[in-house]
């Protein structure tokens, strides 16, 4: 599979274009958008590293955490660190729709931290 650079989405301000929960207030800190990025070089055959990026919505505040792979126990393990890199609570998750975030694990951690996982809707 040949590697194609990320699609160019314009930006809006109607976040419920993309799936967003009207009901959450966003002026308040603690919900996060959530980003999983491959640092391959172009090519995706054999290992690559990946970040994932979380980023408050309100303030701006923004924590990245290297992953060695993008399996559901690493994304699982660096939700769990990002929890004590933030100065506020995590209050939501605002993830794409890939299965490092959409699983029992990921799900039973939000669950038991109250936090709501609201994953985007595909662009």
């Amino acid at each position: 599979m040949a590697f194609r650079p990320p699609k160019q989405v314009p930006c809006s301000n109607n976040r419920s274009l993309f799936g967003r929960s009207e009901s959450r207030d966003e002026a308040k800190p603690g919900f996060l958008e959530v980003d999983l990025v491959a640092h391959c070089g172009g090519r995706i055959q054999g290992g690559c590293l990946y970040t994932i990026t979380l980023t408050d919505v309100a303030s701006g505040w923004t924590e990245c955490l290297p992953l060695l792979n993008r399996g559901r126990e690493a994304v699982l393990a660096a939700l769990q660190r990002a929890r004590g890199l933030f100065p506020f609570p995590i209050l939501g998750l605002d993830t794409d729709n890939g299965g490092e975030f959409i699983n029992e694990d990921v799900a039973a951690f939000c669950v038991r931290e109250q936090i709501t996982d609201q994953p985007r809707a595909p662009l």
